[in-house]
């Protein structure tokens, strides 16, 4: 399932909407995927010490993955 999908069905389901209508909220979906792209600094430094990175490479990985998220298709 891609991440679109996902986070919009999440959001059908906090909408208390019928379960088959996530189609309509993919564009709220990817609007708040999108709104993730910049960490916050918490985020940068828990992905840059998780994974012992020691010049910032936390925040272009986070960026990239955020990227693939929003240019699935399918």
């Amino acid at each position: 399932m891609k991440m679109v999908e996902k986070v919009a069905r999440a959001i059908c389901v906090s909408m208390e909407a019928e379960p088959t209508n996530w189609l309509i909220y993919q564009d709220e979906a990817r609007a708040a995927i999108e709104a993730m792209r910049k960490p916050s600094k918490a985020v940068e430094e828990a992905i840059d010490k998780s994974c012992n990175f020691t010049h910032g490479e936390g925040k272009r990985l986070w960026e990239a993955a955020i990227d693939a998220a929003v240019a699935e298709k399918g």
